[in-house]
C-alpha cells in the first residue's frame, strides 16, 4: 500500500504550517525535488520539527532510499507523541534495509503508544503474517478488525489465515466481506467458490461463477470450479466443456488433468483415463494421489495385479495417504483376504 503522510498536530507559527503543507502537497504529487527542498529549508530552522522530519524520511523512502530515510524517521518518533503512521513508515524503512528485528520492535512500540490505531495493528499483523507467525498475526489483525472492520485488504488477510487453520466458515465470511470492497477480485471469488463447494453448496458456486464465465473470464480456476460443481451435482455432460476448457487454458495443472481423467472414467473412456493418470504419476512422483487414481483406473479395467502393485507402493511410500489404504482394503476384499482388508481399513 502507498506510504501515508500524516501531520503531528503542534501549536506552531502559521507560516511554518503553510510551508509544511506545501511540502506535503509536493510529495503527494510526486514532486520529490520541490518537497525535499522545502523540508530541508524547514529543518535548517527547526531541526526537531516532527512533521518535517517525517516528511523528509517518507520522501526518501518513496524513492527507495530507505537507509537515508531511517535517521529522519527515527528522530520524528523520538520527538514526542506522533501519529501511528510515523511508526509504520519507520518500520517499512527498517524492513527494506534488512533490519527486520528492529522493524518489529518499532511496530510493537507504536501499538503500545496507540492502542486504538487500527492501521498500526494491521501493519503489525501483516509483518507477522509475512513471516509465517500466523497465530500472532491473527491476534493483531482481529484487533484491527474490531477497531475498523472495513480497512482495505484486512478481511482478505484474515481469510488467508483462517483457511490455513481449516476454519472454512470464518474464511468464507472474511472473503465475502473482501468482495464487498473489491467485487472484481477474481482470485478471491474462486476461493469463495471453493469454500462453497467444500460445504456442498454447489448451486451457489454456479450462481457465483457462471456470470464471470459468461462475461468472458479466461481464469482456468473459474472454469474448473464450475465443472467440479456440476460433476458433484451429477451433471457430467454439462461439466465436460468447463473441465476441458480449464485443462486447455492451463494443461500444466495436475488437478485439471485429474479432472479430465475423472471424466474419462465416468464416461467409461478407461484407456484414456489410464494414459492421463500414468503421465501424472510420472510428472508428480511425490504426490500420492495420481498413483492412487491410476490404481483405481486399473481396477476398472480389470488389471488387478497392476492395481495391487501400485497401491502397495503408495502405502509404503506415503503411509499417511488414507485413500490408498481404502483402495487396498477394497482390493483385498475382492481377493477374499478379509484380515488384510480389515488391517488396511
Amino acid at each position: 500500500d502507498k506510504l501515508r503522510g500524516e501531520t503531528a498536530i503542534r501549536p506552531v507559527a502559521n507560516p511554518l504550517i503553510e510551508r509544511i503543507r506545501s511540502a506535503h502537497g509536493a510529495l503527494r504529487q510526486g514532486d520529490f525535488t520541490s518537497s525535499e527542498a522545502i523540508y530541508r529549508e524547514i529543518l535548517e530552522g527547526s531541526p526537531r520539527n516532527p512533521d518535517a522530519l517525517h516528511g523528509m524520511g517518507t520522501m526518501l523512502l518513496q524513492q527507495g532510499r530507505a537507509e537515508e530515510a531511517i535517521p529522519y524517521l527515527e528522530q520524528a518518533i523520538d520527538s514526542g507523541k506522533v501519529p501511528g503512521q510515523f511508526y509504520i513508515n519507520l518500520a517499512v524503512a527498517l524492513e527494506q534495509s534488512g533490519q527486520v528485528g528492529k522493524a518489529l520492535k518499532v511496530l510493537k512500540r507504536g501499538v503500545s503508544q496507540h492502542r486504538d490505531d487500527a492501521r498500526l495493528h494491521q501493519a503489525l499483523g501483516v509483518f507477522l503474517y509475512n513471516r509465517s507467525r500466523d497465530a500472532e498475526a491473527l491476534r493483531s489483525l482481529e484487533k484491527a478488525a474490531k477497531l475498523e472492520p472495513d480497512l482495505p485488504r484486512l478481511p482478505l488477510m484474515l481469510g488467508d489465515i483462517h483457511i490455513k487453520y481449516q476454519r472454512y466458515d470464518q474464511a468464507l465470511d472474511c472473503y465475502q466481506r473482501h468482495l464487498k470492497q473489491v467485487p472484481d477480485d477474481v482470485r478471491v471469488t474462486t476461493r469463495v467458490a471453493f469454500l462453497l463447494g467444500n460445504a456442498g453448496r454447489h448451486q451457489e458456486v454456479l450462481d457465483l461463477l457462471i456470470p464471470l464465465h459468461e462475461a468472458g473470464s479466461t481464469d482456468p480456476d473459474v472454469c474448473n470450479n464450475i465443472g467440479s460443481a456440476l460433476i458433484l451435482m451429477g451433471r457430467l455432460d454439462d461439466a465436460e466443456p468447463y473441465i476441458m476448457q480449464a485443462y486447455e487454458l492451463d494443461p500444466s495443472r495436475w488437478e485439471f488433468n485429474a479432472n479430465v481423467a475423472g471424466l474419462h472414467m465416468a464416461n467409461e473412456r478407461l484407456d484414456a483415463a489410464v494414459t492421463l493418470f500414468e503421465r501424472l504419476k510420472e510428472q508428480y512422483p511425490d504426490n500420492p494421489q495420481p498413483a492412487t487414481d491410476l490404481a483405481l483406473a486399473y481396477v476398472r479395467l480389470g488389471r488387478l495385479d497392476d492395481a495391487l502393485r501400485e497401491i502397495i507402493e503408495i502405502t509404503e511410500a506415503h503411509p499417511e495417504h488414507d485413500p490408498a489404504w481404502v483402495a487396498l482394503g477394497m482390493l483385498r476384499m475382492s481377493q477374499v483376504k478379509y484380515k488384510e482388508a480389515a488391517d488396511a481399513f
